[in-house]
C-alpha cells in the first residue's frame, strides 16, 4: 500500500541476473523494473512454520503474486532472506561512503539492531539471523 508515494513496507523485492537477461549485477526493491522476474516477501520465507496468510504463511504463497514468497531454484529461505539482507546492507553504506570514503567507513563502528516480529518462530528468528550475518550485518539482536 502506498501512502504519498511511498511504500509503507519494504518489501524485499530481489530480482536475479541468472533469471533477468542483461542484468550485470541481482537488483533489489526500487532498482527492479516491470516485466523483470523477481522474487518478493522473502524476507518473510524463512518462517515456513508460521501459520498465518498476513505473515507469508504456508496459505498465502502463491496468492499475493509474481514471485511472493518463492525463492528461486536451488536456493533456501534463509539463501534468498540473505540475498535481501545483503542489498540492503549495500544500499545503507553506500551514501555514507560517497560522503565519507570507503576507508572512514570500513573503520567505523556501525550497528545495526534488527527486531524480529512478536508472531515468528524461534527457528525463524535464527534462520533470518544467520542470514543477517551472511549479508554482512553483526551485531545485535533484539
Amino acid at each position: 500500500m502506498r501512502k504519498n508515494g511511498h511504500l509503507k513496507k519494504v518489501l524485499g523485492q530481489v530480482a536475479y541476473t541468472s533469471e533477468n537477461e542483461g542484468l550485470k549485477a541481482n537488483v533489489w526493491e526500487h532498482e527492479v523494473e516491470p516485466g523483470m522476474l523477481s522474487y518478493s516477501w522473502i524476507k518473510l520465507r524463512p518462517d515456513e512454520n508460521a501459520n498465518s496468510p498476513e505473515y507469508g504463511g504456508p496459505h498465502s504463497r502463491d496468492e499475493i503474486g509474481n514471485g511472493s514468497t518463492k525463492v528461486p531454484a536451488g536456493k533456501t529461505g534463509e539463501d534468498a532472506a540473505a540475498d535481501d539482507l545483503g542489498c540492503l546492507y549495500k544500499h545503507l553504506i553506500a551514501k555514507p561512503e560517497r560522503v565519507n570514503g570507503a576507508a572512514i567507513v570500513q573503520e567505523t563502528s556501525i550497528h545495526f539492531w534488527f527486531t524480529p516480529p512478536a508472531t515468528w518462530t524461534g527457528e525463524a528468528i535464527h534462520q533470518t539471523e544467520q542470514a543477517a550475518k551472511v549479508a554482512a550485518f553483526c551485531g545485535g539482536w533484539s
